[in-house]
């Protein structure tokens, strides 16, 4: 999926074909109906959140970065926080039961899609 994103991007922004965007090219016609403290917003955004290495141009890796944001660190986090409210026996595996006697952790939980995916736990079954 990553490699057909990537190969989307390019087709529709890298003018140049060079394969990698400019700021000129990132921003593209998005920027034509745009004020002037949007272009510096997303200037600012390309330099200090987009443009890991600093070279004014979006590589591969940065463009797929961009495009489809790592989303680990915030699992990660959720992970620990359901673990710590669920895990009863301290053991580092959640139990069919466990789930069941803190589903109101689970329901709150973006990670189950506020309780959605407590209601197809068939789909589940070799995960729990």
């Amino acid at each position: 999926m990553r490699p057909h994103v990537l190969t989307q991007v390019l087709n529709e922004k890298d003018f140049d074909k060079n394969g990698e965007l400019s700021f000129q090219e990132y921003v593209g016609d998005r920027g034509q109906d745009k004020d002037k403290e949007w272009l510096i917003s997303e200037k600012d955004r390309f330099d200090s959140e987009l443009d890991k290495n600093g070279d004014n141009t979006l590589n591969k890796e940065e463009i797929l970065a961009w495009i489809i944001p790592s989303n680990e660190e915030i699992a990660s986090d959720e992970v620990e926080h359901l673990f710590s409210g669920a895990d009863d026996d301290m053991n580092e595996i959640l139990s069919f039961d466990e789930v069941l006697n803190n589903h109101d952790l689970f329901v709150g939980s973006e990670a189950t899609d506020y309780g959605d995916h407590l209601h197809n736990l068939h789909r589940f079954g070799d995960e729990l």
